[in-house]
């Protein structure tokens, strides 16, 4: 599934029908990779969290708003997301930014603003020639 699927495919299915077919692959990986030793309850209730308001309401959210705003549109949105993170983190955790990372989030945020600004044609179909 992806961003051309949102305008078709009901909000549910996205995250599901996208992630579904990785399970034979990563099942065998988790049972690979699960830790020798045992792991902390704060750890095993963070799982449920990211499970579910990252993987279904974030992803609930996503492709509506893909659905309602265009892919083109909506998906520029996407690239502010590491900054507003780090906003958010300077905010809330006291983590410090420095000139580069505000001069780069400034440039990027112009980029989106124009594309935001641009006009979005529907694309042509191709002409074809039978031989």
């Amino acid at each position: 599934m992806n961003a051309t699927h949102a305008p078709v495919v009901p909000g549910l299915n996205q995250p599901v029908g996208g992630r579904a077919p990785s399970v034979p692959l990563t099942l065998p990986a988790a049972w690979w990779l699960w830790p020798r030793t045992a792991v902390q309850a704060c750890a095993w209730g963070g799982f449920p969290y990211v499970s579910a308001v990252s993987m279904w309401l974030g992803f609930l959210a996503w492709y509506r708003a893909l659905a309602l705003g265009g892919t083109v549109r909506i998906s520029q949105l996407q690239l502010l997301q590491p900054f507003l993170s780090m906003l958010a983190a300077a905010a809330l955790l006291h983590e410090a930014l420095d000139g580069t990372t505000l001069l780069f989030a400034g440039a990027v945020l112009g980029v989106v603003f124009l594309a935001r600004r641009m006009p979005v044609h529907a694309a042509r179909k191709p002409i074809l020639k039978r031989s």
